[in-house]
């Protein structure tokens, strides 16, 4: 992307890094700003933004518009993912939360195992602007679909600055926010280095690296809808077990796996324990 924008790589970055922000800052502020505004209109005007962005993206005549167009992604991202991660609760009854919620997050493993490949191999072959373009197409689909199925979800209250305040005041909301800051940053922080300590711990052919994250994805998978099966009997203890899962299996790559079969079997045990993590964490959340 650098080379095909005349940036540096690491001000190429920006177009991952500027989103990235943009949608941490978005998902607490976008539903405190629409207020009572029917949650369908809303999923529905997010998807169109980042339709419009990713469209934007790939026309842009200038690196300074194509990272502005960015910050639009960023704010779709952010403000559709406040509401996504919740819509299980208004769309099936408490018993099949755990599950619906799998579903709805199968879709992150789903994008970690196509997603990254398929973005690499359109930018290759035909270039940066048609990877946003295929993007901006296929917001475009997820739209119409929304437009097709989602039913009317109106708010039962506006979220206001104050309410928010106030959920941090419940030591559950506290612990599980905590829990998924510590869980989700350190996992990407090992899954960062995963490829070097594949190949210079593990002794593992760089031919095979890419094979095995695209099984560290399905491994994610999986993760999602053991989990929603594990919620559904015993949530805390399912949580417990599964953070206790991932702390161990850290430190044990550096016993455990020294050798390619040892350090394949606890990358899949990773991307499962913190699939079932994340999922645990947000489900009850959600229960919340």
């Amino acid at each position: 992307m650098g080379s095909a924008l005349s940036v540096s790589e690491g001000t190429a970055g920006l177009m991952v890094t500027v989103p990235s922000l943009v949608a941490a800052v978005s998902a607490p502020l976008v539903p405190v700003l629409v207020g009572r505004m029917n949650r369908r209109l809303l999923l529905l005007g997010l998807m169109g933004l980042m339709t419009l962005a990713n469209a934007a993206s790939a026309l842009a005549p200038s690196f300074a518009v194509l990272v502005s167009s960015r910050v639009l992604v960023g704010v779709a991202i952010g403000g559709f993912w406040a509401v996504a991660s919740s819509l299980a609760v208004r769309l099936v009854t408490t018993a099949n939360v755990p599950r619906a919620t799998a579903i709805i997050f199968g879709g992150v493993g789903a994008a970690n195992v196509f997603g990254v490949p398929i973005g690499t191999l359109l930018g290759g072959f035909s270039g940066l602007r048609i990877a946003f373009a295929a993007l901006s197409a296929l917001a475009l689909v997820a739209l119409l679909a929304l437009l097709a199925v989602l039913p009317p979800l109106a708010a039962s209250q506006p979220v206001r600055p104050r309410l928010l305040a106030e959920q941090f005041r419940n030591p559950g909301v506290r612990v599980g926010i905590l829990a998924t800051f510590l869980i989700v940053t350190g996992h990407f922080s090992a899954y960062t280095f995963v490829s070097p300590a594949l190949q210079k711990l593990s002794g593992t052919d760089e031919r095979l690296v890419g094979p095995l994250l695209f099984a560290f994805g399905l491994a994610g998978m999986a993760g999602n809808f053991v989990a929603g099966a594990a919620l559904a009997r015993n949530p805390h203890r399912t949580v417990l077990a599964i953070t206790v899962t991932l702390a161990a299996a850290m430190p044990l790559y550096l016993l455990l796996g020294r050798t390619p079969a040892g350090g394949a079997a606890l990358l899949i045990a990773c991307a499962l324990a913190a699939a079932l993590a994340v999922r645990s964490a947000r489900t009850n959340e959600n229960l919340r």
